[in-house]
């Protein structure tokens, strides 16, 4: 049998609403893997390591988008090379990247299927997934501007779900149309140089940029409709819309129809380099971060391998 590992995020927001969650998953395991509970982000790097000199063939992640983009990260600085084999227990509110994916199950059903597969060493379908590394993170959904206001919106308060998500879409739109109090901070401008395989623009008003490997950013939008469709590289757009513009075009938007515009860009790229006049914020499935010398680079792979039972 595959050496395992599970590690379980109790702090992911689903996790929250069930705190007999690592009792339930020693229950199904037994002594036929390792558990590790976490709750702050510094234990992963030990942890990581930990399953690294164990030689953990096959990980399993609890949490959500955060949590994978997190866990990913350290595994790749652990392993060094080609990270174990890992699989998706959706422990968050939305788990977008499960949901693209086509992922989204009970975790502890998807554990006692991994766990039986691996026991009876009866194969289960492998789905390759292309990451995107930004520096030295990595993550499947890079975005900024309009981006981060909309993620960082839904992610404030305690509330989440569609009632949440249509909320923020709202408060949005209604922003983008009146240009009340809180215009400027949902919709910040940037001045900056994009940098994409050789191809370069100038943009005097950048109010979103978005790449990905996966085609839903969460919320349901579509935006990357190539995202995970292509080897090639990830799917990238840098945008010059005005906030009203982008509500003319949220069908569009939603149901991922290519956007035809000039201020528009919009491509296949395997490597973005980004120049901006300030530091701006950016997010990782849905963590939020700011540039370091007014720059961003962001480059297509590696690859992983994610169990799908």
């Amino acid at each position: 049998m595959e050496k395992f590992g599970i590690i379980v995020n109790v702090n992911a927001s689903g996790n929250k609403r069930d705190r007999e969650l690592p009792s339930k998953i020693k229950d199904i395991i037994g002594e036929s893997a390792l558990l590790r509970i976490t709750s702050e982000l510094s234990e992963l790097n030990d942890v990581a390591h930990e399953f690294s000199k164990k030689e953990i063939e096959v990980v399993g992640i609890s949490g959500g988008d955060g949590t994978l983009h997190h866990t990913l990260t350290n595994l790749f600085h652990a392993y060094k090379e080609k990270i174990p084999r890992v699989f998706f227990m959706c422990g968050g509110t939305m788990n977008t990247i499960a949901k693209a994916s086509g992922l989204r199950k009970n975790q502890l059903e998807v554990l006692k299927k991994v766990k039986d597969s691996l026991k009876n060493k009866v194969p289960v379908s492998v789905i390759k997934k292309k990451l995107i590394k930004i520096g030295e993170k990595f993550g499947f959904i890079l975005g900024g501007g309009l981006v981060s206001s909309l993620l960082n919106e839904y992610y404030s308060g305690e509330e989440r779900g569609p009632k949440k998500a249509a909320k923020v879409v709202w408060k949005l739109a209604k922003a983008a149309m009146f240009k009340g109090k809180e215009y400027k901070r949902l919709f910040p401008v940037a001045k900056g140089l994009v940098k994409a395989d050789g191809f370069i623009r100038k943009f005097e008003s950048l109010t979103a940029f978005l790449g990905a490997t996966v085609n839903e950013i969460g919320l349901g939008f579509r935006i990357t409709y190539m995202g995970g469709k292509t080897d090639n590289g990830f799917h990238f757009l840098a945008s010059e819309l005005s906030p009203f513009e982008y509500v003319l075009r949220l069908p569009k938007l939603y149901f991922g129809i290519p956007i035809k515009s000039r201020k528009v860009f919009d491509r296949i790229c395997e490597r973005v380099e980004m120049e901006f006049e300030d530091d701006v914020y950016y997010t990782i499935d849905g963590d939020m971060y700011l540039t370091e010398g007014k720059k961003l680079c962001a480059e297509f792979g590696p690859s992983i391998e994610i169990l799908a039972p």
